[in-house]
């Protein structure tokens, strides 16, 4: 309702908004179940989907940093500019590309995990599902699993990290070459 609140930043922070609560969602409530309802397993397929939406949303959690820092980018190096390259749609079609990758990023590892061998295990004995723990679960070979996990925990936190710093880079670039009488 409020129009000066129709700007990129307070549309990317929505999103971190509701990310972090999806975030925060996906192992809370286990935990919550586990205090005050006693239920100390947790099922198979929701370890798995507990896995997906874990890695998916923190994949969309940086991806939509990154997001944000180009948003900064724009507007503090090219001022002119912004309201041509930062529309409405193009700030949508960012967001909703940062997350469509980050929640697609995670399938095949999430699938290939789900599709090993286990030796009769129906429940796993922890709130939270971690790929590295459903994997050494596993009693087939787990060498392609854990290094698939070691490259997107490798890949996944530090691309992005790289683009934002990149982003900074070039925003205190631009404003160092400001001189001072201007």
């Amino acid at each position: 309702a409020e129009p000066r609140l129709h700007k990129p930043m307070y549309f990317f922070l929505i999103n971190l908004s509701a990310l972090d609560i999806l975030f925060t969602t996906s192992t809370v409530l286990k935990m919550l179940s586990l205090l005050f309802l006693g239920d100390h397993y947790l099922g198979f397929s929701a370890c798995f989907l507990q896995m997906y939406l874990f890695h998916g949303l923190n994949c969309s959690e940086a991806f939509i940093l990154v997001v944000m820092a180009y948003d900064h980018y724009v507007a503090i190096c090219r001022p002119l500019h912004y309201l041509v390259l930062m529309t409405p749609q193009t700030s949508a079609a960012l967001a909703a590309s940062a997350w469509l990758t980050a929640l697609l990023l995670p399938t095949p590892a999430v699938l290939q995990t789900f599709h090993m061998a286990f030796d009769n295990t129906v429940h796993i004995y922890h709130c939270f599902c971690d790929h590295l723990a459903a994997v050494q679960a596993s009693c087939s070979d787990t060498t392609p699993q854990t290094f698939m996990g070691f490259c997107i925990a490798v890949v996944v936190p530090f691309l992005p990290l790289l683009l934002v710093l990149l982003s900074y880079a070039h925003i205190l670039a631009s404003v160092l070459r400001i001189s001072s009488r201007e």
